[in-house]
């Protein structure tokens, strides 16, 4: 009940950017955060990307693409 409560308060309360940067610090690893806090994440949404964002990430071609 405890992870179920931890990731319902970030999930309702926590604003996307907030999330966002947590979602970018558990991809390095997630140093300093308790080992509860780690399972709990498991159930935290991860923020859909902004429009804006997406459609920048959309005009860029992939590593790799020629782009033309």
């Amino acid at each position: 009940e405890g992870l179920h409560d931890a990731a319902a308060h970030i999930n309702n309360f926590w604003d996307p950017r907030m999330r966002r940067q947590l979602f970018q610090h558990l991809e390095k690893g997630g140093e300093g955060l308790d080992p509860f806090f780690l399972e709990a994440a498991k159930q935290i949404r991860r923020p859909k990307e902004s429009a804006e964002k997406a459609k920048h990430q959309a005009d860029v071609p992939a590593q790799g693409e020629s782009g033309g």
